[in-house]
């Protein structure tokens, strides 16, 4: 009853956030298979980690994009950008098609880079003016559950698909145009099918405006500040770790990519499970109770994966410290943007993307630096270190604004468990 329940609700929903959400599949299918490959592409064609690192480093400075792009969008228009950002990640995964120099990877992940900057400031914004009635906690749910689902199935293809004779005499890289295409027809189908946009005339001081009123802001407001803080730690700490886990578990533990791909399926689906029950689990014991808790696991399971030399066990721990690390990111990003002024949310936003494109950039060099020349025990106690100074952070200086919560029961839908305000 209750699925049959959820799928009548899903029916309900306008036409144009099924359009939204069907795409999205298409998106997270081609980019699941991209990510899984793109680092394991980077290794068999003989580049050090620390050159991997780099490139990655460089591409994330490119995430300052999203700093600038809030007054274009009222010029542009949110679908006008979201497809541009499509079809730039389609280029980008174009370039690592065949291509085995530096400079063009490098290249390759800017523009990617740059793609998914603006595809993440324009997607959610658009998903919301489509919904009706108050739905937005529904419409996120299922668009964010179809996401994680189908970037499970495209790594899960990814690892497995040189079982297939002429995949494998090609090579796998030759997916990388697959996905690229995948992606030019995601975004022509936003284009065609989703309703036109609504821009006004460009003005002339609209930028300049806009981060005037953001220094502003983040000088008179304490809150923003230490939040933006908090976000920079602990991505200088998950970058220098996340992005090198299959390239870790091929090359030290000698695992065949279908066995990388089965891992990460079972990651991200156990991560979904994770955040459905994450709202209720938060019901029960409270923000500052769950996210301590929550960084405490991270810590401990971070500190095993520098110690532990079985492959299952490593394997074990690394599962429990995504599923940790991933509530860590929800939650968080939940719970600042909701205790943040309306009026100054999208001021925060656009520097969280600012904070990010240099935490990302740090971390991924570090990360690099530290696998290429000390070997990945000392990721592990990187991110480990990092991790203790987010947690003491968050107790010292961030908790007292992280305020309790309550489930929204205004909604009635299936997923409303998914949705949470916070009071003041």
């Amino acid at each position: 009853m209750g699925k049959l329940k959820t799928l009548q609700i899903i029916k309900t929903f306008p036409r144009n956030i099924h359009i939204m959400v069907a795409s999205e599949a298409l998106c997270a299918l081609a980019m699941g298979m991209f990510f899984f490959l793109q680092i394991l592409y980077y290794d068999s064609i003989g580049l050090s980690a620390e050159a991997i690192g780099t490139i990655f480093s460089i591409g994330s400075l490119f995430t300052l994009t999203g700093f600038f792009v809030g007054p274009f969008i009222k010029i542009l228009g949110r679908k006008r950008i979201l497809c541009i950002g499509l079809l730039i990640c389609a280029i980008g995964v174009g370039f690592h098609m065949g291509f085995r120099a530096m400079i063009i990877l490098m290249f390759g992940q800017i523009l990617i880079n740059i793609g998914t900057c603006l595809i993440n400031v324009t997607e959610l914004q658009l998903l919301y003016s489509y919904t009706i009635g108050k739905k937005e906690c529904c419409a996120y749910s299922y668009k964010y559950s179809v996401n994680l689902i189908a970037g499970a199935v495209g790594a899960l293809i990814a690892g497995n698909i040189t079982g297939i004779e002429y995949f494998a005499r090609i090579g796998y890289k030759k997916l990388f145009i697959l996905a690229a295409i995948i992606l030019i027809v995601t975004s022509t189908i936003r284009c065609l099918l989703l309703p036109k946009d609504i821009t006004n005339v460009a003005e002339n001081e609209e930028v300049k405006k806009s981060m005037r009123e953001t220094i502003e802001c983040l000088k008179s407001d304490k809150q923003i500040r230490l939040f933006s803080m908090l976000l920079f730690i602990n991505a200088i700490g998950f970058s220098g770790v996340a992005p090198y886990n299959n390239l870790i578990l091929k090359n030290y533990f000698g695992l065949g990519n279908n066995i990388i791909s089965y891992i990460t399926f079972s990651l991200t689906i156990l991560s979904m499970f994770g955040l459905i029950l994450m709202p209720g689990i938060i019901e029960r014991m409270g923000v500052k109770k769950f996210n301590l808790t929550v960084f405490i696991i991270a810590i401990i399971s971070c500190f095993m994966l520098a110690v532990v030399s079985s492959s299952e066990l490593f394997i074990l721990f690394l599962v429990i410290r995504g599923i940790s690390v991933g509530l860590i990111i929800y939650s968080l990003d939940s719970l600042m943007m909701s205790n943040i002024a309306i009026e100054h949310r999208d001021i925060f936003a656009s520097l969280k993307m600012l904070a990010n494109g240099f935490s990302l950039a740090i971390g991924n060099f570090l990360g690099g630096t530290i696998l290429n020349n000390l070997g990945y025990r000392y990721n592990y106690l990187y991110g480990f270190i990092i991790l203790i100074c987010a947690t003491i952070f968050f107790y010292l200086k961030v908790r007292i604004y992280m305020t309790s919560t309550t489930i929204n029961r205004s909604c009635s839908c299936n997923f409303k468990a998914r949705h949470i305000e916070y009071k003041k």
